[in-house]
């Protein structure tokens, strides 16, 4: 990732980001015969059993969304409603003016869709201002891109604040279960880098192809993302994770409705964690079993919650501490085919481990308990 933020940010201008659609739907897309066909999830309002927690992107009322000041909007850029052509540069031009941004679909558009790729090479849309974009419910953001190139749809680099709201943000792994990565291990949808103050709200995520939907990590700078409020979103699908903290602190993951993808911190050798990562009232279901159920391989063997726990392959290192890391109050639950987990593990390595806590073990769901009870 470090070795890619050059050729990523378009023409070395460090302004920029792009917006997508929102709503309550991840849908098959019939408003047009222009549109591409997507893959889709309803992005529904569930509650946590037992408690009276709502959890997804449609229990999120707009109004509560921050007030954009003075939007301007990529259909007045060049943006291609139809999906038929490339409207990363529409958005980047949107995003370069410092306003915030407000993706729609043109008066006589049922839905539309917005294809954004870095498939020509100029990287993802890039944010580096405080900045809010917003889509309205008939709008998507879609990625085809399946390459070997490190990248995002697109990423806050360096930000001071500002985030993305209401948007609909699907890549092209389709299928009910996630196919393997391949190559394309590193096609995010959202990448927070070196940024803090970001707000990511009420907005749909899925098909990724890539290790995670939405990655908080670090480029050549750090400290990596900080104060991030990751709340009330629908993941969907995605082959490992829907959100993978690599690098930062200070990050709240809250009320999210997840199926099929892990959530939380991603163990990563050399990579500065500052902790304090709340994880909590999150709802993750193990709907279709997982990649792995369908005879693909080099994607997820499970779904869990992870406060920084478990250790992977990097065995020797010293890692961060993860005590001020909390897991708490989220449920699971499986589906039959394989068990959802509360990965609260962990070993000399990751000592002293995160807190994990009242959290709710629905059926097919386990605590992987290695440091007390969840």
């Amino acid at each position: 990732m470090k070795d890619c933020l050059v050729r990523m940010m378009r023409g070395a201008l460090p302004v920029s980001v792009v917006l997508i659609v929102a709503s309550a739907i991840f849908f098959m897309s019939s408003a047009s015969a222009q549109q591409p066909e997507l893959s889709s999830v309803r992005a529904t309002c569930k509650t946590i059993p037992g408690t009276q927690n709502k959890v997804g992107a449609a229990c999120l009322p707009r109004s509560q969304y921050p007030v954009l000041k003075h939007p301007v909007n990529p259909l007045n850029y060049g943006a291609d409603p139809t999906g038929a052509t490339n409207s990363a540069n529409a958005f980047q031009n949107a995003i370069n003016t410092g306003h915030d941004v407000i993706v729609t679909c043109p008066r006589n558009m049922k839905f539309c869709t917005y294809m954004i790729s870095d498939a020509a090479g100029p990287g993802p849309v890039v944010i580096s201002t405080r900045l809010n974009i917003q889509c309205q419910s008939n709008v998507t953001l879609y990625n085809p891109d399946l390459d070997e190139l490190d990248s995002g749809m697109l990423i806050f680099y360096e930000a001071p604040g500002g985030g993305i709201q209401g948007c609909n943000l699907i890549g092209s792994n389709n299928g009910p279960a996630p196919l393997d990565l391949g190559g394309g291990y590193g096609n995010f949808l959202l990448n927070v880098t070196d940024s803090s103050n970001i707000l990511i709200e009420g907005n749909t995520f899925g098909a990724t192809w890539a290790d995670a939907a939405v990655k908080l990590d670090t480029g050549s700078t750090g400290p990596g993302a900080t104060f991030i409020n990751i709340r009330y979103n629908t993941f969907n699908a995605n082959p490992l994770y829907g959100v993978a903290i690599s690098s930062g602190g200070h990050i709240n993951i809250q009320n999210n409705l997840i199926y099929d993808s892990e959530t939380g911190v991603e163990v990563n050798d050399g990579e500065a964690m500052d902790g304090h990562i709340y994880i909590a009232e999150n709802m993750e279901i193990y709907q279709y079993g997982g990649c792995e159920a369908a005879g693909n391989e080099n994607c997820n063997y499970g779904i869990g919650i992870t406060g920084g726990g478990t250790v992977d392959s990097f065995s020797g290192t010293v890692y961060s501490n993860y005590s001020t890391n909390v897991v708490t109050k989220n449920y699971c639950t499986g589906s039959g085919v394989q068990n959802a987990e509360i990965y609260d593990d962990w070993n000399s390595y990751v000592y002293p481990p995160p807190t994990y806590t009242h959290n709710i073990l629905g059926p097919g769901c386990t605590c992987d308990s290695g440091a007390g009870s969840c």
